[in-house]
């Protein structure tokens, strides 16, 4: 059941900053430091990202690793949860909760969503239970919940999906200030797409009696389909998010879309834009919002396709609004040294963008093909246009490989982790890394 390499290098769209932040961060190359490096054992393997808390504490999950002996995971493990403290003489790991692949579920995946009163939320790949369809995953996965109390970490299973109202999450999930959740499944709903089916956007609310789970919009076959990115929210309350497949430009190479609230009930949908490979990519992820409501997003593949293999190495993309509509507007067409398959993007106040891509940069390391070990970069605005600076370049082995988010730290430093690298384990590979870049 172990996802696949490059399956997990294209597939995890990591959840995207959607606030705008300011970062202490120029055009020159940045110095990194490994803040830890996972050894696949107890304390996990392969870091899906982290979120910070405003004392500098790190959070995130694993997708692999924890207790190794659990056979329904396979021999890596069924993931974990952790936090990274900033401690006299480096940062000290702490394993929040270790799965154990059954009713908690297994293979968590996507960056972690935390509330005010410390409460983090995420959700596994698969596990939870065995229903129909989802039964060969051993389960369709779950929505959790880690809890701060004195005697430590509570987890709780607030959903497990059953097929019919989703499956297979791929992306973390997003808080609104009312506490509510919003998240999406890559498959799940009606049949269709696959044998699991289109994919579902969902909600799920606090009540005294327990959490409400609703399912805002289900994909069917005739529509955009498989969901991999989260959802953002406007701040009139409407959702934000992207498609792997549909759209109205043939192969149907995934779309943009809003769901809005409906008086009386109900949620509308509207396509904002479908990709069309070639000049825009495809597999778009996650997006985030300026002050001025423009969305930006990144797609991993296409845009100039005799880059990169033939697939092309992604876009940076921008939709804006006029009184005709959404425009769309490539900012950045990667080309392979610069990046490749970019996975995360942040926006600071004076507009710059900085992202990382899951592979690209240096070609002469990682992967044994020369595909490159990943980037760090930063798209700025210019009279000439959008303007790239490569900020770091992985080299795949102690400092990391296949950087998959990044975030602004309250410090004005950049944090983000890597997949791979750290180490020889893990099959050679490295478990991952959690790193820091500065000035």
């Amino acid at each position: 059941m172990q996802t696949t390499k490059w399956l997990r290098i294209f597939r995890e769209a990591t959840t995207l900053a959607a606030v705008t932040i300011a970062l202490a961060v120029g055009a020159r190359a940045q110095t990194e430091t490994v803040l830890y490096s996972f050894t696949g054992g107890a304390d996990g393997n392969q870091p899906n990202g982290v979120i910070a808390d405003g004392a500098g504490n790190l959070y995130g999950t694993t997708t692999f690793g924890g207790n190794l002996s659990k056979s329904n995971c396979g021999s890596n493990g069924c993931g974990t949860v952790f936090e990274l403290s900033p401690a006299a003489g480096g940062w000290q790991l702490t394993t929040l909760y270790t799965f154990n692949g059954g009713a908690d579920g297994l293979f968590p995946v996507g960056n972690l969503a935390r509330d005010q009163s410390g409460n983090l939320y995420g959700v596994t790949f698969a596990g939870g239970a065995l229903y129909g369809p989802c039964h060969g995953y051993g389960g369709c996965g779950v929505v959790f919940e880690v809890s701060p109390a004195s005697s430590g970490w509570v987890f709780t299973v607030l959903h497990t999906f059953r097929g019919a109202d989703g499956a297979i999450p791929y992306s973390g999930l997003t808080l609104d200030s009312s506490g509510n959740l919003y998240g999406t499944t890559s498959q799940g709903g009606q049949p269709g797409c696959v044998d699991l089916g289109c994919g579902v956007v969902f909600e799920l609310s606090p009540t005294s009696s327990g959490w409400i789970y609703k399912s805002i919009h289900i994909f069917a076959e005739a529509e955009s389909s498989d969901p991999q990115a989260g959802v953002i929210l406007d701040p009139s309350g409407n959702l934000y998010s992207a498609t792997v497949y549909g759209g109205s430009i043939l192969p149907n190479y995934g779309t943009v879309f809003e769901l809005s609230p409906i008086s009386g009930g109900g949620w509308g949908k509207t396509i904002l834009h479908g990709f069309s490979a070639r000049r825009d990519g495809w597999y778009g992820g996650n997006l985030i919002f300026d002050t001025v409501g423009n969305l930006y997003g990144a797609t991993q593949f296409a845009g100039d396709l005799n880059a990169c293999n033939h697939s092309g190495c992604g876009v940076v993309f921008q939709l804006s609004q006029d009184s005709t509509g959404w425009k769309d507007t490539v900012l950045h067409t990667f080309t392979g040294p610069d990046g490749w398959a970019p996975a995360s993007l942040i926006l600071e106040k004076s507009g710059n963008l900085y992202g990382a891509t899951a592979a690209g940069g240096n070609f002469n390391n990682c992967y044994g093909n020369g595909n490159g070990c990943g980037v760090v970069f930063k798209l700025s605005p210019s009279s000439q246009g959008w303007q790239e600076n490569v900020l770091y370049n992985f080299h795949g082995n102690t400092d990391g490989e296949s950087p998959v988010s990044i975030i602004a730290g309250p410090d004005g430093s950049i944090y983000g982790a890597t997949l791979y690298g750290g180490g020889t384990g893990c099959y050679g590979y490295g478990c991952g890394t959690v790193f820091q870049l500065k000035p």
